[in-house]
């Protein structure tokens, strides 16, 4: 849910949220869970971070496609740099292209678990908050003659 979190903060909180909201969400996992390997600790964030920036900046952006974009490259993003990151930085892998697509190809289970989550997390973030949104105007607009009565 941190890359979910991560594009609803930068598309709706703005561009401060789309930076805080994935540095604390992943402080908080790691302080939990456990610090790694600081070069991938260091990928790791950095990705986050590129995925609250990119949808900060296409915040403006409507309609489905847009919004299936958005998780879709967070996911493929995050796949892509955090698998060459384990190779390169890690042990499991020899430090090369046979390397690299072997670390690839060892982590296509997880990108699709990933997509998956980045998909119904996102959904669900921006459902509740136009719910929210939809339901709250409701009683502002139910409210105003009543409030327009006490202010006679």
């Amino acid at each position: 849910p941190v890359a979910a979190a991560t594009i609803f903060a930068g598309v709706k909180l703005g561009k401060r949220y789309a930076v805080i909201v994935p540095l604390l969400a992943m402080l908080l996992g790691d302080l939990v869970i456990g610090f790694y390997d600081w070069h991938m600790l260091v990928v790791v964030y950095a990705s986050m971070l590129t995925v609250g920036v990119a949808a900060f900046l296409t915040r403006e952006k409507r309609g489905v496609s847009a919004f299936l974009a958005r998780p879709f490259a967070a996911s493929v993003f995050f796949f892509l740099t955090t698998n060459a990151a384990v190779c390169f930085f890690g042990t499991m892998y020899p430090h090369s292209g046979a390397g690299l697509i072997a670390s690839y190809v060892a982590g296509l289970p997880f990108f699709a678990r990933d997509l998956m989550g980045n998909l119904l997390y996102t959904s669900l973030f921006f459902g509740v908050y136009e719910y929210a949104t939809r339901v709250a105007t409701r009683r502002v607009v139910a409210a105003t003659p009543i409030l327009e009565g006490i202010a006679r």
